[in-house]
């Protein structure tokens, strides 16, 4: 594979999110995310739509580990001030 460009960034997404790509293949994708906006926020997309996903999957506990939790903290952090 010589070149990365956006179209073929998102044919292989899905495949380099699981680790299915050739180590050159790989690095190409991850140059091009690291330098193109647009692919970066389809990659955060993905990984957002995942983790939704993995989190309903494993019940309202996760989504509160994962979610209300560090928000919670956040909050908490923000009131103390500094």
């Amino acid at each position: 594979m010589d070149k990365m460009n956006c179209e073929k960034c998102s044919e292989l997404l899905l495949e380099y999110m699981d680790g299915e790509l050739s180590s050159e293949e790989t690095a190409l994708v991850r140059s091009h995310i690291e330098a193109c906006p647009e692919c970066l926020r389809e990659y955060e997309d993905y990984a957002e739509i995942r983790r939704t996903a993995s989190e309903h999957a494993a019940g309202p506990r996760a989504i509160a580990r994962n979610r209300i939790r560090p928000r919670a903290r956040r909050e908490g952090e923000r009131l103390e001030g500094p």
